[in-house]
């Protein structure tokens, strides 16, 4: 294990011992997008404290890890959506609740667009993909025809 690694679960059990690890996890990943860190509260104060016996060369990649250890803990799941024209607030809701049942998990779910599709979506949540977009299924059907026609 090399060092990073060792201060990350060390965070992680930081963040546990103070039974705050979802809310180091949301400064953490707001410090990583660029858009947080700077509010002071319990969260930001507990992870300066931990984060200032870090290496200062060492702190991006320990927060990286950190938060990779803590999407696990948390049941958080990134998945990508292709669609060919952006989806309706609506629908993006519908959509993550959807996956979020099937996995049993939290979806934070990114949109693609790709105007190649036609129509449906594809989703990629973890390793697994799962194509529901119109050229999928037209593609099958011409395997099918295919496969027929062969057959006879």
């Amino acid at each position: 294990m090399n060092l990073d690694s060792f201060y990350a679960r060390g965070l992680v059990e930081y963040a546990e011992s103070l039974d705050m690890l979802p809310i180091l996890y949301e400064v953490a990943s707001g410090i990583l997008d660029g858009l947080g860190g700077t509010e002071r509260g319990r969260g930001t104060d507990a992870l300066i404290r931990f984060m200032r016996a870090v290496p200062r060369g060492n702190r991006r990649s320990v927060l990286k890890k950190f938060a990779a250890l803590t999407r696990g803990k948390l049941g958080i799941i990134d998945v990508e959506v292709t669609a060919p024209r952006p989806l309706s607030p609506e629908q993006l809701s519908a959509l993550s609740e959807g996956i979020g049942r099937a996995l049993k998990k939290k979806p934070v779910v990114s949109v693609k667009l790709d105007d190649s599709l036609i129509g449906g979506i594809r989703v990629i949540a973890g390793n697994r993909m799962t194509d529901y977009s119109i050229r999928q299924k037209i593609f099958r059907l011409k395997q099918d025809i295919r496969e027929k026609v062969v057959s006879k």
